[in-house]
């Protein structure tokens, strides 16, 4: 990183990944933590794109504009066309966690109306997935893999897979499609809520 502001960003954005990494080491079954882990992995991608977007001159009142925000989409579409290269399976992680990073499901669960909650489909991100493109993300924006891997102070350091350099990555055009399916992907979830509801499967 270039500036101080990005590299506090992205040492904020490891920490969130390992807190990540903590709790889901320590759960009995899969998905056990699984709002508490969608936030911090939701967050180390925010701010490590964030990290990005700061060293190349984006200000800090444009990124908590409604442009950009917490939406990790438009985060991901500024920094792409700022010169960042992922992958299409990257790509597609950090999309899926815009939902749940925007409507704060990882923060409070479920919307509630009337002390009732809105029970339903919720689309969200493969955990094991999003720690393995999360940590690529960091690497790529870090440029130096043992960001990651260091442990001050713990007696070894992280044993983690070396991110494998990209052999094609994903432009513009291709997010901008990428965006679409992602998009039609969580309207057939609401789709399928609102047909439950009509059906009488779940409270209206």
């Amino acid at each position: 990183m270039r500036t101080p502001a990005a590299g506090y960003r992205l040492a904020i954005a490891i920490r969130y990944w390992h807190s990540a990494r903590i709790v889901i080491s320590n759960q009995v079954r899969p998905v056990e933590y699984m709002e508490p882990v969608g936030y911090l992995l939701a967050m180390a991608t925010e701010l490590a794109l964030k990290a990005l977007l700061v060293d190349s001159g984006v200000t800090d009142r444009e990124l908590a504009s409604k442009q950009l925000g917490h939406d990790l989409g438009a985060c991901l579409r500024r920094a792409v066309q700022n010169g960042l290269e992922v992958s299409e399976a990257e790509a597609r992680t950090i999309l899926n966690m815009r939902e749940g990073h925007l409507s704060h499901f990882n923060r409070y669960g479920p919307k509630a109306d009337n002390g009732n909650l809105q029970l339903g489909a919720f689309f969200l991100t493969d955990e094991t997935a999003g720690m393995h493109r999360v940590a690529a993300l960091i690497d790529r924006v870090s440029g130096d893999p043992s960001k990651l891997r260091r442990q001050w102070q713990h007696p070894s350091d992280l044993e983690w897979p070396v991110t494998l350099p990209l052999l094609s990555f994903v432009d513009l055009n291709r997010l901008k499609e990428l965006e679409a399916e992602n998009r039609a992907e969580v309207d057939r979830v609401a789709k399928l809520n609102s047909g439950f509801r009509e059906q009488g499967i779940l409270p209206p």
